[in-house]
């Protein structure tokens, strides 16, 4: 068994400083130059054994994630340092893996995926690289309906009145869950697998003020749309007492 645990991460974010203190003063055209190519010299990075799950998987034609997203996302990860990462869809396992790779020690990933085949082959993958301790795959179409936290399910998925098996994002979806209450299915609800998410009442934003907007105390009262949901919310500004017009700060919702 080839374990995934190794991660070289000391020497990454050294050279990930170096680049940053470079990049100090200098125009953001050749910032951005600059970035890409260092997000570039990445993608060739990938250990044997990804490398190796890549090759089975175009072999098959599942569709994996490309280099340069690979490059990206690995960027992200080292850079962040999360503590947990969701991913929606995981095929064969490969993207979840890469993530799990150069994840912080004591990250847990969570991924969803509803394809029998590709399930059966994603717990097998982490088995066989000794990443099924860490990664949580969560499968089917058994949902969790919040902010009720009822477990429903799918019976039928319709757009415009037409049947569909799976639906994308952006699309507007009628959506039969049996055995559910229409009160049950407040405005600004979410559909998840159980367990994906949880809930909370803060959020961390940058908030930019409109040029001809009056200026925001901090703790000022807004209105917060999200999704289809209104909701009140005071407003923390985590630098400063006060927002100008033209200005933005990053801030908490709660």
């Amino acid at each position: 068994m080839t374990s995934v645990s190794g991660r070289k991460e000391t020497r990454l974010e050294q050279n990930m400083a170096g680049q940053t203190d470079f990049y100090e003063g200098r125009p953001d055209m050749e910032r951005g130059e600059r970035l890409a190519a260092f997000i570039e010299s990445m993608e060739a990075a990938a250990p044997p054994f990804l490398r190796e799950l890549e090759k089975e998987a175009l072999a098959e034609g599942i569709p994996i994630i490309r280099p340069r997203t690979q490059g990206l996302i690995r960027f992200f990860i080292i850079m962040t340092r999360p503590g947990r990462i969701l991913e929606v869809g995981t095929a064969t396992g490969f993207s979840a893996l890469l993530m799990d790779h150069w994840a912080p020690a004591g990250c847990r990933i969570t991924t969803m995926e509803k394809m029998p085949d590709r399930i059966s082959q994603a717990r097998a993958n982490f088995r066989r690289y000794g990443a099924d301790g860490r990664i949580t795959l969560l499968e089917g179409d058994a949902m969790e309906l919040l902010p009720a936290h009822k477990e429903v399910r799918v019976r039928t998925l319709q757009v415009h009145g037409e049947k569909r098996e799976a639906v994308q994002a952006g699309e507007r979806v009628a959506v039969n869950l049996p055995g559910v209450e229409k009160e049950t299915a407040e405005r600004g609800g979410w559909l998840m697998s159980p367990g994906a998410m949880e809930e909370s009442r803060r959020i961390d934003v940058q908030l930019e003020l409109l040029p001809d907007a009056p200026e925001m105390k901090n703790r000022a009262r807004v209105h917060v749309h999200h999704g289809t949901a209104e909701a009140l919310a005071r407003v923390a500004l985590l630098d400063r007492e006060s927002l100008q017009p033209g200005e933005s700060a990053f801030a908490q919702l709660e």
